[in-house]
């Protein structure tokens, strides 16, 4: 059962963002920007601190006093999504999601946004939604942006990290969750659609965390890789999907090599869903009686029980951790993706 590509077939790129030399201070929070230690502004140039001293008058002593109400610092960097200068908080952490745009990827993106976290969204065919997901997390007071890449060529996944770097400075978490998803079986199934498959969710998620590893490495930094699996992969395989299938198990089956590979720059981590949000050719009706007879709680996990999962697995004390996130729907063993075992009773005559 997939769990955040798209049914069949499936940030906007923006001026460099870096830090700019221009810093200044200003009284109290605004447009929902997180605050920064105004003492930071002693380890400013001197032109600076003038500028900042003839523009603030005696409120700028508000950094050296202890105040109720003290001025706060902020740094602007040089453009954002929508091309004009943006503010960021200067000790953020920053996460790339991979298939940001739409399904789990974007509840993710949401999810770590909203935990104070600055947010690159990957997307390959869906900018509208990438970018909507990126002013969404901007106006909730964290930077955002949306990156283009075709994961499926090598050169544009490996430049994503890079390109992650020059917006934000640095890297944190990578979410390898963008999949290919497509219906084939073991005997009829297409070479151009198996090696797309292959190369965007086997090939690509290893090229990603590579290329992080080595920023990381050359930057004395360290970080948490988390991959998107399915819980298929855990020992109850069926025969749909056989494209898709293949890269998953791959990755799914080298959580252990990589973390061990990686360490002590990366720590790596892998979540398996199930059946979380209405998939290929599911009704609204459909999904939910597959909701109720998947799992023997009667329930399944959903986009935010994963994004949970994932926000546990980043930290420092988890590596090398495959976590089943399915409500127990890989208890249950199956001879074909439940998608196609539980319809609504009304629409299949069951």
């Amino acid at each position: 059962m997939r769990h955040g590509a798209p049914r069949p077939g499936e940030a906007l790129d923006t001026n460099v963002t870096e830090r700019g030399p221009e810093h200044f201070v200003e009284q109290g929070p605004k447009c929902g920007l997180i605050q920064a230690p105004p003492v930071l502004l002693l380890l400013l140039p001197l032109p600076v601190r003038r500028t900042a001293r003839s523009t603030l008058g005696t409120r700028y002593r508000g950094l050296v006093t202890r105040s109720r109400n003290p001025p706060r610092a902020y740094v602007r960097v040089a453009g954002n999504t929508n091309g004009r200068g943006c503010r960021r908080k200067m000790d953020s952490k920053v996460i790339l999601v991979t298939g940001a745009a739409r399904r789990i990827g974007r509840v993710v993106a949401e999810w770590f946004g909203a935990q104070g976290y600055d947010v690159a969204v990957h997307y390959n065919a869906s900018a509208a939604e990438a970018q909507q997901v990126a002013d969404g997390i901007v106006a909730r007071g964290q930077q955002a942006c949306a990156l283009h890449a075709d994961l499926a060529v090598a050169a544009q996944a490996a430049d994503l990290v890079a390109r992650v770097y020059e917006r934000f400075g640095r890297l944190d978490v990578l979410v390898n969750c963008a999949s290919v998803f497509g219906h084939d079986r073991f005997d009829d199934f297409e070479i151009d659609e198996f090696d797309r498959a292959w190369a965007t969710n086997g090939r690509a998620p290893l090229l990603l965390a590579r290329a992080f590893y080595l920023r990381a490495r050359a930057a004395g930094s360290t970080g948490a890789v988390i991959n998107v699996i399915d819980q298929k992969v855990r020992d109850n395989f069926h025969a749909d999907h056989f494209s898709y299938t293949v890269g998953k198990a791959a990755l799914g089956n080298l959580t252990k090599m990589l973390a061990l590979s990686a360490h002590p720059v990366l720590r790596v981590n892998a979540v398996y869903p199930g059946l979380a949000l209405p998939s290929d050719d599911q009704s609204l009706a459909d999904f939910e009686y597959a909701s109720l007879h998947s799992t023997p709680l009667a329930r399944i996990a959903g986009p935010q029980d994963l994004a949970r999962a994932i926000e546990l697995l980043v930290g420092e004390g988890y590596n090398g951790v495959d976590f089943t996130v399915d409500g127990g729907q890989h208890l249950r063993r199956v001879d074909r993706d439940v998608l196609y075992l539980h319809r609504d009773p009304a629409r299949s005559g069951e």
